[in-house]
């Protein structure tokens, strides 16, 4: 065998190791990549802002203010038109917070409320 052959074998033979490691290397990389996505924990998920609040209302009949649900500021009616009209705040947050809940969308801030969580619960 001449030299020129032994040279051209060997130099084959290195390409050839090479590529196998480079091979091998980007394909442990893809492995431990696909590891960590499966044990990073998911981002959550960032709830639409609600179209529900709250506006003030005076009851036709008993003449008191109350509190009118509304959705993208329409005041919320049932089928025969007719709303509701609650008068004690915090029955009123309390039905809001459950129409958003409801609806998926995130919960309605209320400062002067003294317990009021802000966001929705996880569920």
């Amino acid at each position: 065998m001449s030299l020129i052959t032994f040279t051209i074998i060997c130099c084959i033979t290195i390409v050839l190791c090479r590529l196998i490691h480079v091979y091998s290397y980007h394909k442990a990389l893809r492995i431990e990549q696909e590891i960590y996505n499966e044990n990073r924990e998911p981002e959550p998920v960032k709830k639409p802002p609600s179209p529900y609040g709250l506006k003030r209302e005076m009851h036709s009949q008993s003449k008191k203010w109350g509190y009118a649900i509304t959705k993208n500021g329409y005041i919320y009616t049932a089928s025969n038109g007719y709303f509701q009209i609650h008068h004690e705040l915090e029955v009123a947050v309390q039905i809001l917070w459950e129409m958003e809940d409801i609806g998926g969308y995130e919960r309605t801030k209320f400062e002067f409320i003294s317990n009021d969580p802000g966001t929705s619960r996880e569920t």
